[in-house]
Parts: C-alpha cells; sequence; structure tokens
C-alpha cells in the first residue's frame, strides 16, 4: 500500500500536468488525459497523445536515530501515437511542457524535509504493432520520515 507521502506525490503530479493546455501557455493540450500507471498503447478512440505518472521502486535507508529516507523515483511517460504527423516532435513538445509543469521551485514539493530532483530521460520500448512511440522522463522525490509515520 503507498504512503500517505507517495500518494501526495501522485497527486501533485497529476494536478500539474491537468493544467498543460495550450491555453495556458503550453506547447501542447497533453493535459487533457493523464494517467496513473503505464499506458502500453492508446486505442483508436483514445485521444493522439497521453502521459502517464509511474511510480517506481521506493528505497529507503535508516540512520542510527531510527530515522528513515525515502526515495521515490516517478517517471511521466509521454505517449503519441505514430500516425500523428512527426510524432516526435510532439513528444520533444510534451517533454517541455512536463518540465516547465513539475519544476516549479516551490514549497509544496521543496520544503522542510522534501525535495524533486532531476533523474533521467529514455525513449519508451515499441513493441511490434504498437500504435503508439513515447519517452519517459524521471524525477527523484526524497523525503524523511520517522519510523512509524507514514
Amino acid at each position: 500500500m503507498p504512503s500517505t507521502r507517495q500518494t501526495f506525490l501522485e497527486d501533485v503530479f497529476r494536478a500539474r500536468l491537468k493544467t498543460i493546455r495550450v491555453t495556458d501557455g503550453f506547447n501542447t493540450d497533453a493535459g487533457e488525459t493523464v494517467f496513473l500507471g503505464e499506458v502500453a498503447d492508446l486505442g483508436p478512440d483514445d485521444p493522439d497523445t497521453a502521459l502517464a505518472i509511474v511510480p517506481g521502486d521506493i528505497e529507503v535507508r535508516r540512520d542510527q536515530a531510527r530515522k528513515l529516507f525515502v526515495q521515490l523515483p516517478v517517471e511521466i511517460q509521454l505517449v503519441a501515437k505514430v500516425s500523428l504527423d512527426e510524432p516526435w516532435v510532439r513528444i520533444e513538445q510534451m517533454l517541455a511542457d512536463v518540465q516547465k509543469a513539475i519544476e516549479v521551485d516551490d514549497e509544496l514539493i521543496h520544503g522542510g524535509e522534501r525535495s524533486l530532483t532531476y533523474g533521467s530521460e529514455r525513449v519508451l520500448p515499441r513493441e511490434a504493432g504498437m500504435t503508439t512511440t513515447g519517452a519517459g522522463i524521471t524525477y527523484l522525490a526524497t523525503w524523511a520520515r520517522k519510523w512509524g509515520t507514514p
């Protein structure tokens, strides 16, 4: 079961990604479709693009005072249908939009013993017959907590 801090972080990511709209100064309307969990492919009735929030495996280390230091990688997957004219241009635009939406230096994510840092980028694997292509950008969320206080 996810910790309350993990759920909070997923909610913050989802809210920020949903703001990605051309009318709000972004390059795309990728915020129209945001999933929690991996999107393998988009069907014919799905939108041309989608974003997915995919939490990774939590790593925890403990100090002598029973304080836990938690690190959670969160990948934002950017998916576009290959039928689009230049789908990788759309992916690059979505990447810039995600960075603009997430990389806000504020107390909501950065404060106290919480932080968010840039992790890595990757091309998503594409199986034969898939109708989408995509990329992933990973952020590393870290926080500290005392033993017994999720």
